[in-house]
């Protein structure tokens, strides 16, 4: 089954409204992001339109660097997006953390116990688990911004996670999370084309770990520990290592030690 929603945000004049995503419901896919990467290639949709994909059952969706994450019938949420690409690498990198903000301001309002935490780049943590993901992928002129809320289970791949619906009141429904992570998302957008950066670096610094908070970083190379220093006006990780010299990490693993 497939259901089309339209949201407010983005002017189509083949439309004479405003709207952001148009919105595609599914039962089944394999993934959601694979889903939206063929109707782009495939130009399976309307010309000046932003897609949305979202899925009840995910059988071979994917975090960052390949793991697994899948989606069955118990109401977990699992969808992907599309936005322009964006005219330099640097700005790839604010995407993803400005897709975590997202993720935590649209999540908190129903929270009802537990302390929400961003981690670098863009993980949403609950008491220390893991309730969200997020994967950034380029196709043609688009980014495609997949996201994953685990709003009633745990995935069985995913270490150290946790269920939204163990810190609410009222399990919400996926649709109703998803509608409000794209509109968090449309705002801040507006807040970064606008103003820059800076406002979202210090909007997410503001959401994350206390300075000082001793965390470790998986590397290729190896594991860097350190105390947590905020982020860069690139995004990139900030940590004081051993010698008190100031480390800068622009991809890796954060663990907390």
């Amino acid at each position: 089954m497939i259901r089309f929603y339209l949201l407010p945000g983005l002017y189509l004049p083949w439309l004479d409204r405003d709207l952001d995503w148009v919105v595609i419901e599914l039962d089944e896919v394999s993934s959601t992001q694979d889903d939206l990467r063929n109707r782009i290639s495939g130009k399976i949709f309307p010309q000046d339109t932003l897609l949305c994909v979202q899925a009840r059952r995910q059988t071979k969706g994917r975090g960052r660097h390949g793991r697994v994450w899948t989606t069955g019938e118990d109401g977990n949420l699992a969808f992907s997006f599309m936005v322009e690409k964006p005219s330099n690498y640097e700005s790839l990198g604010a995407l993803s953390m400005l897709s975590g903000l997202a993720v935590f301001d649209a999540v908190q309002p129903y929270i009802s116990a537990g302390d929400m935490v961003l981690k670098w780049p863009n993980d949403v943590l609950i008491d220390g688990g893991k309730v969200s993901g997020i994967l950034l992928e380029v196709e043609g002129d688009y980014v495609l911004i997949g996201i994953g809320v685990n709003v009633v289970s745990v995935p069985e791949a995913e270490k150290a996670a946790c269920a939204l619906c163990s810190f609410c009141n009222e399990l919400p429904e996926c649709s109703g999370v998803r509608a409000e992570i794209l509109s968090a998302f449309s705002d801040l957008y507006d807040h970064y084309q606008a103003e820059g950066f800076d406002v979202l670096r210090e909007m997410w610094q503001a959401r994350s770990f206390d300075v000082g908070t001793r965390m470790s970083v998986k590397l290729p190379g190896g594991t860097q520990d350190g105390l947590y220093e905020g982020v860069d006006p690139q995004g990139n990780l900030l940590l004081r290592g051993a010698d008190n010299g100031l480390v800068t990490v622009r991809s890796g693993d954060v663990y907390l030690s």
